[in-house]
């Protein structure tokens, strides 16, 4: 028997923009990466912080972090967070998005257990190194502080267009998250860096440049399910940039990509 049960998630993973020319940027070009000012205040990262050059004694604890972002969210239920990110959008198969290590992330409260587990695992890997393999100790600490870059408050303030928006639920936008895995100064880039660097705008146009260069997330034409447009006098555009992004695109898959590109009163109206 056919499940018809309706699902809180989706089989696509949806991510949005602002504007018509990051759209046909993102098809022309695939994803490039960016640094993203997270919230981190959750954890005291103590002795290790120290080491990173951050203390959330001095500031609240903010850094950026190189990534792409994806939510997984139903077509009917994305409105919401079309009004919040930006009225363009393309959806890739979430079968596409694990093969290329995109991962959902994890929402945490301060005082989670959660939360409390992985801050004892920080402060222990960088109080207590391994005495017989103090690399391997190090190396464990690393591993760690990736999977912190996949962490997030499940609420707090959101840092958008250079100001905070304030008492934002991120555990509603289901989000899964490209982070690249980089050493430290790896190409001259940082698993993350201090929030002073990335409001300076020349060091963090350097630092995105070379992400995009280095770690750009590329995509096929089958791995597309939607294009979400503004007005619908966009969709010839659109077509214009997939054929430029794959070739001259075979006239049943042109057909097919044709039939994916909806317009956001479509949303609105339809689902």
């Amino acid at each position: 028997m056919e499940n018809t049960k309706e699902t809180l998630s989706s089989n696509t993973l949806f991510h949005f923009t602002s504007s018509a020319d990051n759209l046909i940027d993102v098809l022309e070009r695939g994803f490039l990466p960016r640094y993203c000012l997270e919230n981190f205040s959750m954890f005291d990262f103590g002795i290790s912080g120290i080491e990173l050059g951050i203390s959330n004694k001095e500031y609240e604890l903010e850094l950026a972090v190189p990534m792409v972002c994806f939510c997984d969210i139903p077509l009917s239920k994305v409105k919401h967070h079309i009004s919040f990110y930006g009225n363009y959008g393309i959806g890739l198969s979430k079968t596409w998005g694990i093969s290329n290590g995109i991962s959902p992330i994890l929402y945490v409260d301060s005082n989670s257990e959660t939360t409390k587990s992985i801050q004892d695992a920080i402060l222990y890997l960088s109080e207590f190194p391994f005495k017989q393999d103090e690399e391997l100790s190090n190396a464990a600490l690393l591993r760690l502080y990736r999977l912190v870059r996949f962490i997030k408050p499940y609420s707090g303030k959101f840092w958008r267009k250079n100001n905070y928006i304030e008492n934002v639920r991120f555990y509603d936008e289901r989000e899964w998250r490209f982070v690249p895995d980089i050493a430290p100064n790896e190409d001259g880039l940082f698993p993350w860096v201090k929030k002073d660097d990335f409001l300076n705008q020349m060091r963090k146009a350097t630092l995105n440049k070379v992400l995009s260069e280095k770690f750009s997330l590329q995509f096929s034409a089958d791995a597309i399910r939607y294009i979400i447009v503004e007005e619908e006098d966009h969709i010839s555009d659109i077509i214009d940039a997939l054929n430029k992004k794959f070739g001259k695109l075979d006239p049943k898959i042109l057909k097919k990509l044709s039939s994916r590109v909806i317009s956001l009163s479509q949303i609105i109206d339809d689902f």
